[in-house]
């Protein structure tokens, strides 16, 4: 003979053998675990920001302590140094004769150089740095803020988006492989997404389906009202769902319509298109070279080969992440890394989707890298591919 279990309600205490709502009160378990569950979390993040909020405070005050002993120290301190027995007299005379020679030795104004300050740049000519003393060998050597927009392009392809950057004066472009050429694996990852869209859908939509049934067993009005409730928020899920299997689907469509005969577009800052004539890509690393005819943009000027970054160096990228057109972000040079044989430039400046062939500039203007990838599931660690190894790749082109 089977056991009956029984269940206690937690609310009314009652003891029942059904399992899933209370025949005394109308209490719905589920929905009474999945409330309990968000009252948890609710708790759980209230004690987070209120442990975030002491810390804070934690803070405030130790900053303020330390501004108010370093205040009464200079205070004292400028109290001892400032005794009338100590104080210099000044000398009138010297000083005038000193006013004199210093004029007498300056160079004509017209000719007068002006050093460099430290860190300033030949992109900060352009709102990086401080322009008026940008040094003009840099300036000859790099290229400014606004010329970089003018030398980057957005690439548009029938399976994703990325970026692009002129080298030299015959519309030739750099950007990775993966932006330029069809990779099968982005469509088998899209089918994975739609096959996994279309399991759920069918999941919650059988759980809909449950819970109408049961909503006409039913007979308290409360409990109805419950499942009500549970259904419009699977119903709003599941349209949600619908939506991204209809965009993976259109997504399928698209790059099978296109992947044997693709059209890549080239699109330039002010927004004129172009076609792109030919394709050149790399057999070792993730690199790819465009050709485009009718174009008189700028191009940016490579680092020199051999030129090592010091650990620490300002870098910046530039390209269309997300959309977003001509977007540039800043970091610092982390290091050199190697991975598979090949070595990869680290920088913690952002590298999001759409940077991808961009260019990794140095603070002078010039590339010093081809953005290729992030470190999955991690912030702040992104790498670029040498630009050395662009001009070793494409010899025929740049050398």
């Amino acid at each position: 003979m089977a056991r009956s279990y029984k269940v206690k309600c937690p609310k009314c205490k009652n003891l029942q053998t059904n399992r899933f709502e209370c025949e005394s009160c109308g209490l719905l378990f589920g929905k009474h675990r999945e409330s309990q569950l968000r009252r948890k979390k609710r708790l759980t993040q209230e004690r987070r920001e209120a442990e975030k909020k002491r810390a804070r405070v934690r803070q405030l005050t130790t900053v303020l302590l330390l501004v108010v002993l370093c205040g009464v120290g200079a205070f004292y301190l400028g109290r001892k140094s400032q005794s009338p027995s100590t104080t210099p007299q000044t000398n009138v005379a010297a000083v005038t004769e000193q006013k004199s020679a210093v004029n007498r030795s300056a160079p004509p104004r017209g000719d007068v150089a002006v050093q460099p300050a430290r860190g300033a740049s030949a992109l900060g000519d352009s709102g990086l740095g401080n322009s008026a003393l940008a040094p003009r060998q840099s300036q000859a050597q790099g290229a400014g803020l606004s010329a970089v927009r003018q030398s980057t392009v957005s690439i548009e392809a029938p399976w994703g988006k990325g970026t692009g950057f002129f080298l030299d004066n015959s519309g030739h472009i750099v950007t990775n492989r993966h932006v330029a050429e069809f990779d099968a694996s982005q469509l088998d990852d899209v089918k994975t997404r739609l096959a996994t869209y279309e399991e759920i859908i069918r999941l919650e939509q059988e759980k809909i389906d449950e819970l109408i049934g049961q909503k006409g067993k039913v007979k308290s009005s409360q409990s109805r009202r419950q499942i009500d409730l549970i259904i419009k928020d699977k119903q709003k899920m599941l349209a949600k769902v619908e939506t991204q299997f209809n965009q993976a689907n259109d997504e399928v469509k698209r790059i099978e319509e296109h992947a044997e005969n693709p059209s890549i577009q080239v699109i330039l800052e002010d927004g004129t298109a172009y076609e792109v004539d030919y394709i050149s890509t790399s057999s070792t690393y993730d690199l790819a070279l465009l050709s485009v005819s009718g174009t008189s943009n700028p191009p940016l000027t490579p680092a020199p080969q051999g030129t090592q970054l010091r650990q620490g160096a300002m870098l910046y990228t530039f390209g269309n992440p997300m959309g977003l057109s001509n977007t540039m972000t800043a970091g610092i040079f982390s290091g050199y890394r190697e991975f598979k044989g090949q070595v990869f430039i680290q920088t913690d400046a952002a590298i999001n989707p759409g940077n991808s062939g961009g260019p990794l500039l140095d603070d002078q203007g010039l590339v010093v890298g081809v953005n290729t990838m992030i470190l999955k599931d991690s912030q702040g660690i992104g790498f670029a591919i040498p630009i050395e190894k662009v001009l070793e790749e494409f010899p025929s082109t740049f050398l």
